[in-house]
């Protein structure tokens, strides 16, 4: 029974390849970033997507991405689209073919060859090998070589059973030789991504971002985690939505440049109760998706209507004051919105932080010069000392929790009856 094309290029879900570069000096070139035919010699490859005939394959070299989508036929596998600089997470399988070059073609013999789209030849000069690498010693392997036209580049791969390809061999007149190799197969684990998300705070008048990683599975849906994402803030922060909001699609048209993000028309029954957190919610969503997407053209509908048809237009400008959010691994972060006359000392004394960390954690150089509602990212133990004057009023004010909160964590009964000297805990 003869061996067919897609054994040797499977759809091999949840499994991130590693691959390593060398160059004819066995240097590694595993931070640095090299095309030859259109290969990365270091990089990762995963599936994005499969259905029964196509195969969604990411090339990421940790700074670009290439979405290569191969095409299972009776002839063998063919390369049938390909999109440079393809960032985002996105299902490419029904999209038109832009390319037509066949990777491995049946049958798998010795010497079977064929013609590219630019004029290369490709042939299997060699079938049912073995292949030594730098990690690895490979049995059941066919080679493929790809010459150029004019003879001045080729190109030879090695892919195995059950595994797909494990070797490259790049030469380019001018350069010389190079090679990449599979150094690893990491399964069972979802590709994933850093991301910038943006939240608002209890004060709904700033919004932060914070570096999160986006997670996904082969064949999953993006807008499942983006709003795992968008459910889970770091302490301190507002969620933009709560766990009962359903993000509809999120999507993103890569002819046009412009990405798309549909809600559920639940949202409004929250958006509507306050003006500013509209605001804020839309602010975030917008940003979120601009920095994901790389566009301005975000559009935000609610069931497939404008968002617009409900509520004011969002319209970013330079003044909208967005901060990162930089409190780490403490137990209580908070903001505070700096009022008139007051100065590092005040506030470091009023909250018990030394007012050193809190203009390094708020990029503040000149100690001397605070403005009025200007907003700081500042942190507690979780527990604070009372202080003469103070009230469970003025204190629930100072860290944004309600009176009721604080009483409850502190099994105090009468809001009236607190001294100065008196630890309270905060969460």
């Amino acid at each position: 029974m003869s061996i067919k094309s897609k054994e040797y290029f499977p759809p091999n879900s949840n499994s991130i390849y590693i691959y390593r570069g060398f160059n004819n000096n066995l240097i590694d070139f595993k931070s640095s970033i090299n095309y030859f035919n259109n290969n990365l010699i270091s990089f990762k490859s995963s599936i994005d997507y499969f259905n029964n005939n196509k195969i969604q394959v990411r090339f990421d070299n940790g700074i670009t991405n290439i979405v290569n989508i191969y095409e299972y036929t009776d002839n063998g596998i063919k390369l049938s689209f390909q999109l440079g600089n393809t960032y985002h997470h996105q299902n490419f399988l029904d999209e038109p073919n832009n390319m037509d070059d066949y990777l491995i073609k049946e049958p798998i013999v010795k010497d079977n060859m064929w013609l590219l789209s630019d004029g290369k030849k490709r042939c299997i000069t060699n079938v049912d090998i073995k292949v030594k690498t730098q990690f690895n010693l490979f049995p059941s392997a066919i080679e493929i070589v790809t010459i150029s036209k004019d003879n001045s580049e080729f190109s030879v791969d090695y892919y195995v059973l059950g595994i797909g390809l494990v070797k490259s061999i790049y030469y380019i007149e001018k350069i010389g030789l190079s090679y990449c190799e599979l150094e690893d197969i990491i399964e069972n684990s979802p590709y994933s991504k850093n991301v910038k998300i943006y939240y608002p705070d209890e004060s709904l008048n700033t919004i932060w971002y914070s570096n999160k990683t986006l997670n996904y599975n082969t064949n999953e849906d993006i807008t499942l985690g983006f709003s795992k994402l968008f459910q889970t803030p770091p302490t301190g922060l507002l969620p933009i939505i709560n766990r009962n909001t359903k993000i509809n699609k999120i999507s993103y048209n890569y002819k046009n440049n412009f990405a798309h993000i549909d809600f559920h028309e639940s949202i409004m029954n929250t958006l509507k109760e306050n003006a500013l957190k509209a605001k804020a919610f839309f602010d975030c969503i917008y940003n979120t998706l601009k920095n994901y997407y790389k566009t301005e053209k975000i559009y935000i509908t609610i069931n497939n209507h404008l968002f617009t048809d409900y509520f004011t237009p969002i319209t970013p400008t330079k003044d909208t004051n967005i901060i990162e959010w930089r409190v780490q691994n403490c137990k209580y972060p908070f903001t505070y919105v700096i009022k008139e006359n007051d100065t590092l000392i005040n506030i470091s004394n009023k909250f018990d932080i030394s007012y050193e960390k809190i203009a390094k954690l708020n990029n503040i150089k000149n100690p001397n010069k605070l403005s009025k509602n200007q907003v700081l990212q500042l942190y507690s133990s979780g527990v604070y000392t009372i202080k003469e004057g103070d009230s469970l009023e003025s204190i629930s004010k100072m860290f944004n929790l309600s009176i009721n909160k604080i009483m409850e964590l502190n099994n105090i009964s009468d809001l009236n009856i607190i001294t100065a000297g008196q630890k309270i805990k905060l969460c």
